[in-house]
């Protein structure tokens, strides 16, 4: 279930996504994308985050699955690089 959640989460995060548009724009993009996901989906966002956050789950399971967002990690990165973003944790950010 979780799997699963993720590539839903992560497809939800590339709608609409445009590389020709500025950095700034596709960052406010994908958080909207997430916005609206999780806001039109409570309890798919409660489960991710009591999951994520229970003893249950393995780093292995997380690594995993991070492939279903990882266009998003990557931009992310290239942020931190750029000097756009703060050089930070990509998790927490």
């Amino acid at each position: 279930l979780y799997a699963q959640l993720k590539q839903e989460m992560g497809a939800a995060l590339l709608t609409n996504d445009d590389p020709d548009k500025t950095y700034k724009e596709r960052f406010f993009q994908f958080w909207m994308n997430l916005y609206g996901f999780f806001n039109q989906q409570p309890k798919k966002f409660l489960f991710l985050e009591q999951y994520a956050n229970s003893p249950f789950i393995h780093q292995v399971v997380v690594e995993e699955n991070r492939n279903a967002y990882q266009p998003v990690i990557d931009f992310m990165q290239q942020g931190m690089k750029l000097g756009v973003l703060r050089t930070m944790d990509i998790e927490l950010m």
